[in-house]
Formats: structure tokens, sequence, C-alpha cells
């Protein structure tokens, strides 16, 4: 009997010291951990907004290269700042973008975009990202896509994080809405 208990205590002490090694080992290889791995982080503060009539969207996609100029431009004379969730009144297929910048360290996350019924186009460093045509055809899509979660990869290198986000209504009755962004 002394020999099984003899038996049983080494056990435990081969045991717990594995653990206790596994515990402090550095992760290394296919099992490593990132830092911001499994966390959320909101980015719903410091959003600068500009409305732009679709007359001048038009305008500027003729003349080619103009439409980020445009947008530049509006971003620097509305100087909004806005916390979202943003709920805005504009006219039918008005263009209400919202600028922040992306610190560096979010390169290859993936950013998530709470809307409702809204066209979406994400730019980062004007480079075109995503482009969301709302989903909206008619009546039953409407009421299918009113609240709308879109999940973005961003590049793993982020020069100047300079991001803007177009929202167009679907539908001339509603209002521009963007709800959450978080990475």
């Amino acid at each position: 009997m002394k020999y099984l208990q003899k038996l049983a205590g080494i056990s435990v002490l081969i045991v717990l010291g594995i653990m206790v090694l596994a515990l402090f080992r550095p992760k290394t290889g296919e099992m490593s951990v990132t830092p911001l791995d499994g966390i959320e982080y909101f980015f719903d503060e410091g959003w600068t907004v500009a409305v732009i009539e679709e007359a001048e969207i038009l305008k500027a996609e003729q003349e080619s290269g103009k439409r980020q100029e445009l947008i530049e431009e509006a971003l620097e004379k509305g100087n909004q700042e806005q916390v979202l969730p943003y709920l805005g009144k504009c006219n039918a297929n008005d263009h209400v973008v919202f600028q922040n910048i992306l610190p560096k360290d979010y390169g290859g996350m993936t950013l998530n975009i709470s809307s409702a019924a809204t066209v979406l186009r994400v730019t980062l460093d004007g480079e075109l990202l995503y482009h969301d045509d709302g989903g909206v055809h008619d009546a039953a899509d409407l009421q299918e896509h009113f609240e709308k979660s879109n999940s973005i990869h961003i590049p793993l290198r982020i020069s100047e994080g300079k991001l803007w986000i177009e929202c167009v209504s679907t539908s001339p009755d509603l209002a521009t809405s963007l709800n959450q962004v978080s990475v």
C-alpha cells in the first residue's frame, strides 16, 4: 500500500512540474498568440464628417482622379467632429463621408462596420478596400438588409492610416446611418 502512495505522490509532482513548465514556456511556432487576439477595439470617436451632393460626386467621377480631391476638400471644409452612432439627415443619394486615422498597429486585423440600409464604400490611404451596394433592390430586400454588419480585412502595411467610409442611403426616405466601427 505504501508503494502505491509513493507512486501516486511522484505522479502528482511530475504532473505539477509539467504544468508549471508549460505555463512559463514561451509560445513559438504555429501556436503563437498575438497580444491582440480576442480583443475588440471600438473605433467610435474622432470621426470627421462631410456631406457631398450626388451631382458633385458624379461630376468628379467624370473627371478622372477628382473624386479623392473632392472628398478631401469637403472633409476640410466640413470639419464636423462626430461620435458614432451617426444618423444623419441628408438628401436622397447624398454621400456622407467619415474620416478617421487608423493606427498602424491595426494592420492585418479585421474592420467591422455596422450600418443600416446604406451603400458602403471603404477606402484606406486612397485604395478602395470594400464596396457594398447595400443589397437593396426592392422593398423586401430593404427589410432583410436594414441592419448590416460588414467585415473588411485591413492590409498588413498601413502608410498614413487615412480611413474613409462613404455612406449613401439606399432609400430616399431613410437617413444615412453608421452605427459602429470596431477592430
